[in-house]
């Protein structure tokens, strides 16, 4: 499935928005390079919050482990 539009890009303040958010979860300073890379680089936001979920479920399964 090919996407037909392009995404939207955030303004300072919505990415002001998610790093305030990320600041109170676990692993904020891992979050929040995350986010600021996807940003810098124009990600695509679907694609990177899906990964990005996907990765904090497995560090957190890796944990429980340990």
């Amino acid at each position: 499935m090919a996407l037909s539009k392009q995404a939207k890009t955030l303004n300072k303040n919505q990415i002001s928005a998610v790093l305030n958010y990320l600041r109170g979860r676990r692993n904020q300073l891992r979050n929040q390079v995350i986010f600021l890379l996807s940003v810098k680089v124009g990600l695509l936001s679907a694609l990177t919050s899906t990964e990005l979920l996907e990765f904090c479920e497995y560090t957190d399964e890796e944990e429980e482990r340990h």
